[in-house]
């Protein structure tokens, strides 16, 4: 199993974080997308590092063309031939309407088209002839702007992130891998996703939070599931680990904006099985509620509503994670 970094903080930081992250044995650094662009995160690390996979988990697809995600991952495949990934994913409706202005209904048909124009732009990259796609959705009869072809450099693999059966079955039916959210459980993992999934490679992203001063850190795991809790997409992770009623109750103090009291609603043992809390030493031994259920575990989380302090701090500890964690099990 791969260990790794999931970045959510500014590419700025990314070039040096990512070179002390391969320092420190990691497998792979992956970035998420928030306030920052994942692709742009992902090529920085590319670029500071020679052994690093590097990935995104995930680019909001929706957000962005088909065309344009797709000259993102062949960038990101130009930096770092046969060391990279391109993990894609819908978002939330809220998300991609109202801070995007972009289409997103319907969902799961949308993302199969949007997948094969990928897969095309991407065969155009390397000096192929792809036929015109002509969708309900998108039609693209033009793949490249009149480039010479690159058949040296692979394509990068293309990982959907997806929560609901239906997305997590297109993954498994068109997509090259899978990516978990950050709230994916062992327990969902391994009674939901790898039914569907089958061998499909799982890359999964895991919330950490780490600190010197350990009732801060556990503090800010409630405050991560309370924020997320309250997405209705999510739901499902929180009906396996048995808490349906969590996410209704967290909503009705969200509408109200009673932060205090949705963390309160999140004490430390529900948090504890969502966002892995302590020393990397006690978090290395966690990881191995993962091994055969995913493939590879980046470790992240910290970023919604933190300081860049906080970020870095986080990020350099998780590298302590990975170092631990490889002299237990060498690569």
């Amino acid at each position: 199993m791969q260990v790794g970094i999931s970045f959510l903080g500014s590419p700025a930081d990314a070039f040096t974080l990512a070179r002390e992250a391969e320092a420190a044995g990691a497998d792979c650094f992956t970035a998420g997308e928030a306030d920052h662009p994942a692709a742009a995160t992902a090529l920085a690390a590319a670029l500071a590092t020679t052994r690093l996979e590097v990935g995104t988990t995930v680019s909001l697809a929706f957000a962005r063309s088909p065309t344009a995600a797709a000259m993102e991952a062949w960038g990101l495949a130009s930096a770092a031939p046969g060391r990279c990934f391109y993990g894609l994913g819908p978002q939330v409706r809220q998300v991609i309407e109202r801070r995007f202005s972009a289409a997103f209904d319907p969902p799961v048909a949308r993302m199969s088209e949007y997948g094969e124009i990928v897969r095309r732009v991407l065969a155009a990259c390397r000096g192929e002839q792809p036929e015109p796609f002509e969708g309900r959705l998108y039609q693209v009869s033009q793949f490249s702007f009149h480039a010479v072809g690159e058949p040296e450099i692979p394509a990068p693999p293309l990982y959907l992130g997806a929560v609901g059966p239906q997305m997590t079955a297109l993954a498994a039916r068109e997509f090259d891998g899978f990516v978990g959210h950050g709230l994916a459980t062992p327990a969902y993992l391994e009674e939901t996703v790898r039914p569907a999934v089958g061998d499909l490679p799982v890359t999964t992203a895991v919330m950490a939070s780490l600190g010197d001063d350990l009732d801060a850190a556990r503090y800010t795991a409630r405050r991560l599931v309370a924020f997320y809790g309250t997405t209705p997409a999510y739901e499902p992770i929180f009906e396996i680990e048995g808490l349906a009623e969590l996410p209704p109750r967290l909503r009705a103090l969200f509408r109200e904006r009673r932060m205090d009291e949705m963390i309160e609603l999140v004490d430390d043992e529900i948090a504890a099985r969502f966002v892995l809390t302590g020393t990397p030493d006690r978090i290395a031994d966690q990881l191995e509620r993962y091994r055969g259920l995913a493939d590879r575990v980046v470790l992240g989380g910290v970023g919604v509503g933190s300081t860049r302090e906080h970020v870095l701090d986080n990020t350099r500890r998780i590298m302590e994670v990975c170092r631990a964690y490889r002299g237990r099990h060498p690569a």
